[in-house]
Order: C-alpha cells, then structure tokens, then sequence
C-alpha cells in the first residue's frame, strides 16, 4: 500500500481530511528534526507516521474506508422504527397484559424495543437495545456513483445515511470523499453505509456539462416503461417533462413521459419527489428534456396496470 492510500484510510478511519491528517504529520516532523538536527528527512517523515499512528492506534481498528462520492439523488429522512412503533400501539391498545408479557410496553406503558434480534444482509445478530425503551432511528438513502480512493473503477453506489449524518448528506452533483462502511460489493455496484465519525471532505461542485454527460452514458440509463421491471437499485431515465406541482405536505409531483412516446393521448406519469429536490425543480418547466433518478412500481387499476415513479434528482 502506498503512503498516499495508507493517508486516505486513516483519515476514513479518524474522521479528518488528509489535509489536517498531513500537517499533523508534518508538525510531528518538525519536531523530530528540531531534536536530531541531522535526521534525514525521509527517515523523520516515517517516524512521524509511526508516531502519529500510535496516537491514533485505537480509532483505526474501524473498518471504514474512504471513498470519492458523487450524489445523484436523495431520498427523504425517514424513521425505521415508524411500523414496531405501530405494532406495539396495536398490541397496547388490544390486549395491555399480552403486551406487557411479550415485552411490548413497560409497567408505564412505554414502547420498548421487543427485537430479540436483528437482521444485517445474511447475518443475524443480537439486539444490544432489546427491552430499552424504543427510540426513534432516523435514516436516509443517497443515490450515486462511487470509488475507494486509491482506485480507479467507478461503480453504481447506494450509501445508506444513520442517524446525524442524515442532517448532513452529501449534496447532489458535488463530488466529495466521506468515511464510510462498505457493506457489499460486486464488480458494478457497492453498498455502503456512513462511518460513525461520519464528515464530509474536499467537496467539488461538478459543471453541469460534466452531470449531463454522466447520466447520458449511465449504465443504468433505460427506457420509463423499464424502471419497473429492473431489480437495479435505482434507474435513470430520459423524460419530457409534462408538468408540475406541490401537495400539501410540501412534497413534489412532476408528470413526465417517454420524449420518444408518439401518441399524443398516453396519460402522463406520475412521478413524487421528495422536499429536498426542490432546489433542482426550479429551473425544470413543462416541455423541457431531463434526466430523472428514480424508481418505478407498477400499481394495479381498473383500467390495468399504471406506472409511478419515486424520484430522488432531476436534472436538465
């Protein structure tokens, strides 16, 4: 390994930019040679990483790893406890004893947390937090491209925020490198999850020619009636955009169609963003051609089959 790759990781694994992790380095450098006057500086600048590395010893048994992420969409926060939540004021309200006997409630009638264990990927393990009164677990899902660094293949990146890092995602169309935890990877695609000292680093707002002629070439480009079909963890799509408008709780629908659709009477479709898209919906208006990041469902109706779309970025 490198010393620019060894420098990447541990900054993944601390927390800190290179930048701060360097003139740490540096400063420890010059205080080796402030006391051996005739050190070579190679040999004070391998010390001082030794140095620093058992300074940090502790924080770098983390598996995190640093990667280059580029955001292409977002989803909105959402609070996974949402359905124990419900499940639990289900079993209160009907039966207050049961739910008391299967670890539903406490003697206050609290909500706790009944999960005896929980499921990550194939592996199932023991809930550290069964029986402790159930609080809430905010998440938040980002849709994009990304790399370790210190490697060159690109890949289809679907990184799951927890917790405070969902106040603080990594916006959409900015290039930056983030701690994360990978937790699957193929040859095309890689699942990752925010390390717990989760920070944002060395962010890039990307031209938009460069964002334009990364979703044109998108392995994961296809046509609107594909999106549904497709078990890809996200689509994106070449639309018309038919319109726009606002509900009531501040969410977004936008009604496009295939640019390549020639019957002029096919229903548009619906597609709901989130709050946080927004800020790219202002420049998008009735007949321009974008790039939607979605996913699509079929929803069954009286007349057939009608697809819906969830979209996390639009650009044009």
């Amino acid at each position: 390994m490198s010393v620019e790759q060894k420098i990447n990781n541990w900054a993944a694994k601390t927390g800190k930019s290179v930048e701060e992790l360097n003139a740490e380095i540096n400063e420890i450098v010059k205080e080796l040679l402030e006391k051996n006057p005739g050190m070579d500086l190679n040999k004070a600048r391998s010390r001082a990483m030794l140095v620093w590395y058992a300074r940090y010893k502790s924080s770098l048994r983390t598996t995190a790893v640093m990667v280059e992420f580029i955001a292409l969409g977002l989803d909105v926060k959402r609070d996974v406890t949402v359905n124990l939540r419900k499940e639990a004021e289900k079993m209160k309200s009907e039966n207050w004893e049961l739910a008391l006997q299967k670890g539903y409630i406490d003697e206050q009638g609290n909500i706790l947390d009944f999960r005896k264990t929980l499921k990550f990927g194939d592996k199932e393990v023991e809930n550290k937090q069964y029986g402790q009164k159930l609080e809430p677990v905010y998440m938040r899902t980002v849709y994009g491209v990304a790399k370790k660094v210190g490697e060159e293949t690109i890949k289809t990146a679907v990184l799951s925020l927890r917790g405070d890092a969902c106040e603080n995602p990594p916006l959409v169309g900015v290039k930056c490198k983030v701690p994360v935890y990978v937790r699957k990877e193929s040859d095309d695609l890689i699942e990752l999850s925010s390390a717990r000292n989760w920070k944002i680093h060395e962010t890039v707002q990307l031209p938009k020619e460069t964002i334009m002629e990364m979703l044109s070439g998108a392995p994961l480009l296809k046509p609107l009636e594909k999106v549904a079909d497709t078990d890809d963890p996200y689509s994106i799509s070449k639309v018309l955009v038919i319109g726009k408008t606002r509900t009531k709780d501040g969410k977004y629908m936008v009604f496009v169609e295939d640019p390549d659709n020639e019957d002029i009477e096919a229903e548009p479709i619906t597609c709901f963003m989130p709050e946080s898209a927004g800020a790219f919906l202002v420049d998008v208006e009735e007949g321009d051609i974008a790039y939607l990041v979605c996913k699509g469902y079929w929803r069954e109706r009286e007349e057939g089959k009608q697809l819906v779309l969830n979209g996390f970025g639009i650009f044009k």
